[in-house]
């Protein structure tokens, strides 16, 4: 794994030969089919409703209990608002600060609320922010213990809250950006949370294949070509543990485009773009492929630990959420999954391996009343 983080400028077979040093009888698995050459994302742009935070500072809202005697709430460990089914007046993203003027000071929501009662004033805090540093540990901890990027393997509900919180931060992104949003772009990321093909087959293809799984992926943007490069780390099952594949080109920064974030008919405005174009894919440290793969991505919301993307043009549900994190973090991970064996479980495959460091965050719980998701 020692060569996985050279200069993005170093020789081409340098970069990754090391880390896929031992994993040469997994190329037959990955013999690049015609559509690694060939995938594009394109499609038609529709309009559709988004989420979009307004407004800072605090506000006062009622919420009141349906006829069912429910609130319909779903909130995390630190009381941002992720569902709020039935009740208008509050946002994705609010996080509340007091119930009838009763600060919460750090107590759950469902602690402090009085069940008998039917109505309430919430004090939510709806200052930028402040709601995305809450969406976006909110987001992290839902992703943390998932065995691939996908969301597809999470419960319906899960699916739903994800992509709440996504489209949340996405309507926050114009009042939160940062000055550069390029320059805030640059770095190591891995993808945590996606929806589409890149979260199922990889970027590389190589996850398509049964019984290949993509478990990860690490894509490093950089400042001098070849500028580009994504790493993915694939479970097969055939051969009981983890192979390496890896593209490598360049990506350009474009200026922000609307794209279409569900399909509901919502757009998110964007803080950026890149053109992506990889020529080179390497299995095993060989060469399979030169033919070009482009990826076209808006880049909807970033900050200094959080990127999420969506297809410029395609699928409406399609969307990667990346974790800023280190060189040298990705290198041990990817270095302890290759020597990882694998083993089944519910007829899938796993690596029997700690949470990657990047994902640590011990102060973060997500709980709601009576261990349940959602606020009775």
């Amino acid at each position: 794994a020692r060569a996985l983080m050279m200069p993005l400028s170093s020789s081409p077979t340098g970069l990754l030969a090391a880390v896929m040093l031992g994993c040469g009888s997994s190329v037959r698995a990955f013999a690049p089919p015609s559509a690694v050459s060939s995938v594009r994302i394109r499609a038609p742009i529709v309009r559709t409703s988004l989420l979009i935070m307004q407004g800072a500072g605090t506000a006062d809202v009622t919420v009141r209990r349906s006829a069912s005697g429910g609130l319909g709430l779903e909130v995390d460990a630190h009381n941002c608002v992720l569902g709020q089914s039935g009740q208008p007046e509050l946002m994705v993203g609010d996080v509340i600060k007091a119930v009838n003027g009763e600060p919460l000071a750090g107590r759950y929501l469902a602690r402090v609320i009085d069940a008998d009662a039917s109505e309430y004033t919430f004090t939510v805090d709806r200052e930028p922010s402040a709601c995305a540093r809450a969406l976006e540990g909110a987001l992290l901890f839902l992703g943390t213990d998932l065995e691939t990027p996908s969301v597809d393997v999470m419960e319906a509900e899960a699916q739903s809250r994800v992509a709440h919180v996504v489209r949340a931060l996405e309507g926050l992104a114009p009042a939160v950006a940062p000055a550069d949003a390029r320059a805030a772009s640059l770095g190591m990321w891995k993808l945590m949370l996606a929806r589409g093909t890149e979260a199922s087959a990889g970027l590389s293809g190589a996850g398509a294949p049964a019984p290949c799984t993509l478990v990860a992926q690490w894509q490093n943007l950089g400042e001098s070509n070849p500028n580009a490069q994504v790493v993915e780390v694939i479970a097969d099952e055939d051969l009981g543990r983890h192979v390496v594949a890896a593209l490598k080109g360049s990506a350009e920064y474009e200026a922000p485009s609307p794209v279409l974030s569900g399909a509901d008919g919502a757009t998110a405005p964007g803080v950026g773009c890149t053109a992506e174009r990889y020529n080179r894919l390497e299995m095993a440290g060989a060469v399979v492929s030169t033919n070009m793969l482009s990826v076209d991505r808006a880049c909807t919301y970033v900050s200094d630990q959080l990127r999420i993307t969506r297809p410029l043009h395609g699928d409406s549900g399609a969307f990667a959420c990346y974790w800023k994190t280190s060189p040298e973090d990705a290198q041990l991970e990817i270095g302890r999954l290759s020597e990882a064996q694998l083993y089944a479980s519910g007829g899938g495959m796993r690596a029997p391996e700690q949470p990657p460091r990047w994902a640590g965050r011990d102060d973060y719980e997500y709980e709601t009343d009576a261990g349940g998701s959602s606020i009775p």
